[in-house]
């Protein structure tokens, strides 16, 4: 019986296999990018598909960084390198030395005239999008009852605000049946959740994985549902069909629920500002209109003062205009009033001789008889 190897002496004989075979060091390949990943250590990962497979594929730091263009799902390329195995993993991969892009694939070709039809009928319009409440109550979550999305967009529930109510409307996210099954669900989630708003989303994957989210039947439901919806597909840099006709398009299923779940702990310190802000706003408003009136009092008592003043000076005007025009003041002044004895003024015309009249003095009445008159 032969000595047993360990895993790691096992990879690295492979490796070793496959790295002097004359053939696996010197291949051109032709195929069509699927699942492209620009790593942060600079390398770049991706996979080479054509109908029936695909082939793991790395291009190291030093030839990345000499790249002139960019690639991307859906390009095809014609690419040089040699088959390795990483040891770690025990996954084959070709290792590229030497890249030229061809073009667009056919998937990447059948995902731009399916969009550009879908655009001209107006279901990406702007125009057409609904608002996506600023307090739901209730979100309908349209996904894998399986897979990651859902448990991230629990943890942000948790987080946020626990009164939201989520409702879970499983389907399948990818694979020949799944498109279906994803219109479905948007119907039932118009018909019979009570939601105010729907995420629809799962997490990220090749665009074939995605693919699901591009075919007509999801967009064309997407488009139809009455209830708003929140595309959360994929990572940040997949775009599918679906995210231009939603009414708001999210990076990741966690972010669509940051984007519309209110977290209750800054809407209670909102709330707290808000009402300190009130608070002195009214106190500043109060000290104001006390100014105000302040004001207004002084300056009203200054126009009753001046109008008081005024009307005194008129009144004092008039009555010494009455005092010297009063009979006594003319008195005063060497005149003297003729009337009979029943106090009935006398004029010359009405005077007789042998009359008793009275002669009012201003201080004092003398009686007299009319002995003469002449004019």
């Amino acid at each position: 019986m032969n000595k047993a190897l360990s895993v790691s002496q096992l990879n690295r004989y492979i490796k070793n296999l496959l790295e002097d075979d004359l053939i696996l060091n010197d291949i051109l390949l032709e195929a069509e990018v699927s699942n492209f990943k620009y790593h942060s250590n600079g390398n770049m990962y991706f996979t080479l598909k054509d109908e029936s497979a695909n082939i793991n594929c790395v291009i190291f730091r030093s030839f990345a960084s000499t790249i002139s263009f960019d690639i991307y799902d859906g390009m095809n390329l014609l690419v040089y390198g040699r088959v390795t195995l990483y040891e770690k993993s025990g996954q084959y991969q070709l290792c590229i030395d030497y890249i030229q892009p061809l073009g667009k694939g056919d998937l990447f070709n059948a995902y731009e005239r399916l969009k550009e039809k879908l655009r001209l009928e107006g279901l990406f319009d702007e125009k057409h999008k609904k608002n996506i409440p600023q307090y739901p109550k209730t979100i309908a979550v349209i996904t894998s009852d399986t897979g990651a999305a859902i448990h991230d967009i629990i943890k942000v529930v948790r987080k946020r605000n626990k009164s939201i109510k989520l409702i879970l409307i499983p389907t399948l996210v990818q694979g020949k049946d799944a498109p279906k099954d994803i219109a479905n669900a948007i119907q039932k989630a118009n018909d019979y959740s009570n939601a105010d708003v729907i995420i629809l989303g799962r997490g990220g994957g090749s665009i074939e994985d995605l693919w699901a989210f591009n075919e007509e039947i999801v967009v064309r439901s997407v488009y139809k549902s009455k209830l708003p919806i929140v595309s959360a597909i994929g990572h940040e840099t997949d775009y599918t069909l679906t995210d231009f006709a939603a009414d708001m398009r999210s990076p990741t299923p966690s972010a669509a629920a940051q984007m519309i779940i209110p977290d209750l702990e800054l809407l209670k310190n909102n709330l707290f500002s808000s009402k300190n802000f009130l608070h002195q706003k009214i106190l500043y408003k109060l000290e104001l209109q006390r100014e105000n009136l302040l004001q207004s009092q002084k300056y009203l008592s200054q126009i009753i003062h001046d109008k008081l003043n005024k009307l005194k000076t008129s009144v004092e005007n008039k009555l010494s205009l009455l005092d010297k025009l009063s009979p006594s003041s003319i008195l005063k002044r060497g005149y003297s009033f003729v009337c009979d004895e029943n106090q009935k003024k006398l004029s010359f015309e009405n005077i007789s001789i042998g009359q008793n009249i009275n002669i009012k003095f201003h201080n004092g009445t003398v009686g007299a008889k009319i002995i003469s008159k002449s004019e």
